[in-house]
């Protein structure tokens, strides 16, 4: 039995999205109506960098972890998010989450082992590069996947335009990619950060959680059934 008339709206890359729903249905204690649309797709671009003369390896997501696998087998990760991090730690890696979002993260840049190299993919919503060196860190980067817009589907568009739709946001990007479909008022977008939140440019009520977490979305996918 579905927990309400409300439908999940999942625009995370697919992985994610499912990763995603598994959860929630674990935490809410059943299954829940969704539709699973990917705003995004993650795709590998460029070659991998050699890990070996640096120190410290940066990465805030787990695509970048995903690239570069089993290459981080004994090497210090630093990760924003807990979930990276585990991430990292099954691929091998002596990985540490320094903070739950980028501003979280940011004072911890003067206590990194250097030189440190961050796999990032093509967008990113911070300069890294730019804080680090402000910070007086010299942070070499690598581009390793992109994230490549991917149309919704007849059935996310549907339910957009019903009025019926709980939207998790998790991005800059995937907020401001989904807000350009035509969405009614009475959506719900339910936000991981501000920064998100302020992404999204569509119609509807807008949430942010209280921690930049998963954990925290759900709690807000809760308090709206």
């Amino acid at each position: 039995m579905t927990r309400c008339d409300r439908t999940l709206l999942l625009i995370r890359p697919k992985a994610q999205s499912e990763t995603f729903l598994a959860e929630c249905q674990r935490q809410l204690g059943g299954p829940v109506a969704h539709v699973i649309s990917p705003v995004l797709k993650i795709a590998p671009v460029n070659d991998l960098p050699d890990l070996s003369p640096y120190a410290t390896v940066m990465v805030t997501s787990g695509n970048a972890v995903d690239r570069a696998g089993e290459q981080l087998l004994g090497r210090r990760v630093v990760t924003v998010g807990e979930r990276t991090a585990r991430r990292a730690a099954g691929f091998g890696a002596n990985a540490t989450c320094l903070g739950e979002n980028i501003e979280q993260f940011l004072p911890s840049l003067q206590t990194l082992e250097q030189p440190v190299l961050h796999l990032r993919g093509q967008y990113a919503r911070a300069d890294m590069v730019g804080l680090a060196k402000a910070a007086g860190v010299h942070l070499d980067e690598a581009i390793v996947y992109e994230q490549r817009e991917e149309k919704l589907n007849a059935q996310a568009l549907e339910l957009l335009s019903s009025g019926a739709a709980l939207v998790p946001v998790f991005s800059p990007r995937t907020a401001m990619l989904a807000s350009r479909y035509p969405t009614d008022s009475h959506t719900i977008v339910l936000a991981i950060s501000d920064a998100a939140a302020k992404s999204w440019h569509g119609s509807g009520t807008i949430r942010v959680a209280e921690y930049p977490t998963a954990d925290a979305v759900i709690e807000l996918i809760r308090n709206a059934f």
